[in-house]
């Protein structure tokens, strides 16, 4: 059975194979909550993914081909930044992100319009580092735009705090690393998250 009200956030930097080998030690067991899937990390995770993110929805249609060139199939949702494209919409849900925010806040925004009550970030530090190695994105070996986005992260803390952790990075220092005692901790108050702007 899944835990429908926790979730996995799958960022692209280059340390998410790293996180979640790290968070599942520390869970016991092979992940069984829902799994957010952001950008091209969507490619390459072998396993089921339950939703999968992008300021870039454009590039679903790429990256489910080479999803399913490495022989993983996928049966999720997928989430883009509403927008004008000149490619046809082939994404199921658009959202208005939050002001500033990087592909794994709009995955933190998908979270909680499904109303998840623990979201576990891995491979999301926001820091200047690489890509995953296995990427065909041209990022190349610094994220510049990391600083960029950070402040957006800063802004929503308070929003944040208690209802996101993080396996790595800035984000890690900003909203404290996940334990099991937070993952079923019911006096953990969940603060109400920025609500997403209207369409």
């Amino acid at each position: 059975m899944r835990m429908r009200k926790w979730a996995v956030v799958l960022g692209g930097a280059d340390c998410v194979w790293d996180d979640v080998r790290a968070w599942e030690a520390a869970y016991g067991k092979e992940w069984d909550g829902l799994t957010i899937a952001v950008n091209d990390i969507g490619s390459w995770w072998p396993r089921h993914i339950d939703h999968w993110v992008s300021l870039h929805p454009n590039k679903f249609k790429r990256w489910m081909e080479q999803r399913a060139e490495n022989g993983f199939a996928f049966n999720g949702d997928t989430w883009g930044r509403a927008g004008r494209y000149n490619e046809p919409v082939t994404w199921a849900h658009e959202l208005h992100p939050w002001p500033g925010g990087s592909s794994g806040l709009l995955a933190v925004q998908v979270a909680q319009v499904l109303e998840v009550t623990r979201v576990i970030l891995c491979g999301v530090p926001m820091t200047p580092s690489g890509h995953f190695s296995e990427s065909k994105e041209n990022f190349g070996p610094i994220w510049y735009a990391a600083a960029g986005y950070w402040t957006a992260w800063v802004n929503h803390h308070e929003h944040l705090r208690n209802w996101v952790r993080s396996m790595s990075g800035k984000t890690k220092e900003l909203l404290g690393v996940p334990t099991l005692e937070w993952l079923h901790d019911a006096n953990v108050s969940i603060p109400l998250p920025i609500p997403a702007q209207p369409m």
